[in-house]
């Protein structure tokens, strides 16, 4: 889905476990700003979370010399965040992430699930900035989900 930005945003973090919390700290500025119900802020901010957190740990191997980059697109109804960790470009067999079969007794594996759950969709991809997942929310009029 093609949207026109309202607002465009874009944090760049090292790739460490614990910085995604800078850009928390920055969305939870910019909804506070527009008005973003609190139940959406919530959901954007355990979502975009948790895929900072994949792309540190998964597509960056939690190498420390790499670096996340978390890119916010809001437009009137449709919020959506691209999350680009350092891996290259996608393989052939346009392997990627997936949401695996989950243990309801190891913690481990949930963070797509939780991401669906979270949000109106996602899908990963690549483009000239490398490779993302792409997550979307999508708000009314009053800043609320729909």
């Amino acid at each position: 889905m093609m949207m026109e930005p309202k607002h465009e945003r874009r944090w760049t973090v090292p790739g460490r476990l614990g910085n995604e919390r800078f850009i928390l700290r920055e969305l939870d500025m910019y909804m506070a700003e527009t008005g973003i119900g609190a139940d959406i802020a919530e959901n954007i901010k355990t979502a975009v979370a948790e895929a900072i957190i994949n792309a540190i740990e998964h597509g960056n191997g939690m190498r420390d010399n790499t670096t996340v980059t978390t890119v916010m697109e809001a437009g009137p109804s449709l919020i959506r965040f691209r999350v680009y960790d350092e891996r290259p470009l996608l393989l052939a067999d346009n392997s990627g992430p997936r949401d695996r079969q989950r243990d309801k007794d190891n913690p481990r594996g949930w963070g797509l699930h939780l991401i669906s759950a979270l949000s109106d969709g996602w899908r990963w991809g690549s483009d000239e900035d490398g490779c993302y997942i792409a997550i979307d929310f999508t708000v009314d009029s009053e800043g609320e989900c729909r």
